[in-house]
């Protein structure tokens, strides 16, 4: 019933065709890398006819079958119109992806202008991984003028939505004095760690936002590593929050 749906022009059972070959919930072939690899381009011919259908959440997945050549050939121009597309759209998971792009230079020129124009427009959305890259940035002055204040309001925003890089950067904010280790443009897509730091009990700011940020959590994307600017003394610890001064 979901191919006929399809078929008869419904982009979301065309999306949702795709999703289920992607994942692998249907055996073509016999052999497991043969599968994943038909399954891949079944994937890709669904969503393409959901992405025509306008469907932004299916334009992203075809953008990025694309950009990584899954079940397609891999082509940096054609993956960049369709995520394109789904930006435009409104959809967090492709402003996020054309912002990295538009860092690295993958498939475009490098510009971080507006690579913040993106990480901005997903981070106003909830993305915190585009919150911590964009908090990253503002904080050096990649793109635009360095401006601490907001950079932190960034940190904050993802650190207060689970993101473990920017509890940790929150928690070099409050030692006394510390500066943030040096910014690196994120290297493609994958999560850059920074180097691992001793850490030791503390009270107050410091030791909150670390505690929360010491497990592993299993989350996966693009980040610029912690900045270093300095956020000076005028960052206060505030009831039922942080304030800035």
């Amino acid at each position: 019933m979901l191919k006929d749906a399809a078929l008869s022009g419904y982009a979301f059972a065309a999306m949702q065709l795709g999703h289920l070959y992607s994942s692998g919930k249907f055996a073509v072939e016999q052999n497991a890398a043969q599968n994943a690899a038909q399954n891949a381009a079944i994937a890709s011919e669904w969503y393409k006819i959901a992405a025509e259908g306008g469907l932004a959440e299916a334009q992203h997945a075809l953008g990025m079958a694309y950009l990584e050549g899954r079940g397609v050939q891999k082509d940096a121009e054609i993956a960049l119109a369709w995520l394109n597309k789904s930006a435009e759209g409104n959809h967090p998971p492709s402003q996020f992806q054309l912002a990295v792009m538009h860092c690295t230079g993958i498939g475009i020129a490098t510009d971080l202008e507006q690579a913040l124009v993106w990480y901005e427009a997903a981070a106003q959305q909830g993305h915190r991984f585009a919150q911590y890259n964009l908090a990253a940035m503002i904080a050096n002055g990649h793109g635009c003028d360095a401006y601490p204040q907001k950079a932190y309001a960034w940190f904050k925003k993802a650190a207060e939505g689970g993101l473990i890089e920017s509890q940790l950067a929150l928690g070099d904010i409050y030692l006394p004095g510390a500066a943030l280790l040096a910014i690196k443009m994120p290297r493609g897509i994958g999560m850059n760690r920074p180097p691992a730091r001793a850490m030791k009990p503390r009270h107050g700011a410091w030791s909150s936002w670390v505690e929360r940020g010491r497990s592993p959590s299993g989350i996966s994307g693009t980040f610029e590593n912690p900045p270093t600017a300095a956020f000076g003394p005028d960052l206060q610890e505030a009831p039922g929050g942080y304030a800035i001064a």
